[in-house]
């Protein structure tokens, strides 16, 4: 069932509320500070409108306009799901226009935060982004095993250093 007035941003909230109840979290120094990054949107398929929230994570759209990609970053909140200084502050809820053919992307650091390449260096932020436009006119599953391709060529010899997740939908 399609549920009305549902907010983004309440739902990380509530989460946090959640895991600083369930993990005793008191905020004291020293004490369990455990909490999670995540993106979280919700849409709107009848209007074309999204919400989203973030905690510690962007939301990347790629919007095709006159044959050329542009890349939306969708701000985060600098804060995790989770007890931190700033624990009592709502997460923000951010609205998008949906177009036709947009992609969303989702995705946690470990891409990003991969070691590898001649340099055994970062693939880094501004990389990651170059590689998302270059998908114009390729299907969600080419973009993934592009992707993958991509990752294991730049890891090469050196071990995985995070979990890796890359969610994209296509509107």
């Amino acid at each position: 069932p399609k549920m009305k007035n549902i907010k983004a941003n309440e739902i990380l909230n509530l989460l946090r509320e959640k895991i600083i109840f369930t993990l005793n979290q008191s905020g004291k120094v020293g004490v369990n500070k455990d909490g999670m990054d995540i993106s979280l949107c919700v849409i709107d398929e009848e209007n074309n409108k999204m919400q989203y929230a973030g905690a510690n994570n962007p939301v990347y759209i790629v919007r095709t306009k006159n044959d050329k990609n542009e890349l939306t970053i969708l701000k985060d909140d600098r804060m995790p799901v989770g007890m931190h200084v700033n624990y009592q502050k709502s997460f923000t809820n951010n609205y998008f226009e949906l177009h036709k053919n947009d992609k969303i992307y989702f995705f946690t650091d470990g891409y990003i935060d991969q070691f590898g390449g001649t340099d055994n260096k970062k693939f880094l932020t501004k990389k990651f982004k170059d590689t998302l436009l270059k998908f114009k006119n390729e299907t969600m599953k080419e973009q993934k095993e592009n992707l993958e391709n991509i990752f294991m060529d730049w890891k090469g010899i050196y071990d995985q250093v995070d979990d890796i997740l890359i969610v994209g939908i296509k509107i």
